[in-house]
């Protein structure tokens, strides 16, 4: 996707306070120089262009199904494709997690809690509900 619109922000952005990420929003795309907000606002609502509503099929150098294999095959792949950091990669079989669910007076089925990426994404999701309700 050689047209994809984006803009940036300084990264990481986990375990920053919320007083930095809003400076990250409120500040200047480091590759641009131009505002954030700014580049929100123009790559959601400029009309698209040729180029950006071609459509069609992206060939793939690597399957997008892995295979059935071993554990050890998982890993090399991950590491030879370049889609690890080199940490284990602990695979949530059956097994694996009837086990560890034994551990625990919760049910399979009950949703023990719920992750957000950082604690500013509501405050985030305010100006993009706007910028959405424009369209």
């Amino acid at each position: 996707m050689p047209n994809e619109r984006f803009v940036f922000v300084p990264h990481p952005v986990g375990g920053k306070p919320a007083s930095a990420l809003r400076k990250y929003v409120l500040g200047k795309d480091p590759i641009t120089g131009n505002p954030v907000m700014d580049g929100l606002v123009d790559a959601l609502t400029r009309p698209l262009g040729e180029e950006e509503v071609k459509t069609g099929s992206v060939e793939r150098a690597v399957p997008r199904l892995l295979e059935p294999g071993t554990e050890e095959n998982v890993h090399r792949l991950f590491l030879e494709s370049g889609w690890t950091d080199g940490l284990p990669i602990v695979l949530p079989t059956t097994d694996r997690v009837s086990e560890m669910l034994t551990k625990t007076r919760h049910k399979p089925e009950e949703v023990v809690g719920r992750l957000r990426p950082t604690e500013t994404q509501e405050a985030w999701s305010s100006p993009l509900k706007r910028l959405l309700s424009m369209r």
